[in-house]
């Protein structure tokens, strides 16, 4: 098996992904309360593990990364916002989650509700190459450097 989505909540059982080392391609769209630091350590023996998408199941999950925590395999990180929940909610889980995934040339942000969030945490990676932004705009005063391309969604009218 090399791709694994899991639409519904997703929590302690989560660490019998081990038995599939080849996964390349990883979407969790709905962490529950009790996906913690075993469940993320998990994540670190997938060696091919190059995608990887998540999203939290309600406000006030607690992002649970343990410290030191390093995924440095995912290349393409995408953040989901599938329980609708409030941009400054997203802004918070974006400056915990990526210092554990430096090696990200791609970063993606689905935010279901449109808004501003901060991207200032993107300056921890020192490989990235683009952003895109689906309902969800950079907050003014936060440019991203000029060799990232941004790509936006629905495209800004000019």
């Amino acid at each position: 098996m090399s791709h694994l989505s899991l639409i519904g909540s997703v929590g302690a059982e989560f660490t019998g992904i081990t038995r599939w080392p080849g996964i390349t391609n990883i979407q969790l769209t709905c962490l529950a309360h009790d996906f913690g630091t075993d469940q993320w350590s998990a994540l670190t023996s997938l060696s091919q593990l190059e995608y990887c998408s998540f999203g939290l199941a309600e406000e006030g999950v607690p992002l649970k990364l343990p410290t030191g925590l390093r995924i440095p395999q995912v290349k393409t990180l995408s953040i989901l916002n599938m329980a609708r929940l409030p941009l400054s909610e997203m802004s918070r889980v974006l400056r915990a989650a990526l210092p554990a995934f430096p090696g990200v040339r791609e970063l993606q942000l689905y935010g279901a509700i449109d808004g501003f969030i901060d991207l200032s945490p993107t300056a921890l990676l020192p490989e990235l190459q683009e952003v895109f932004l689906h309902y969800v705009h950079p907050e003014p005063g936060h440019p991203l450097p000029p060799h990232i391309k941004l790509t936006r969604y629905p495209r800004p009218r000019t």
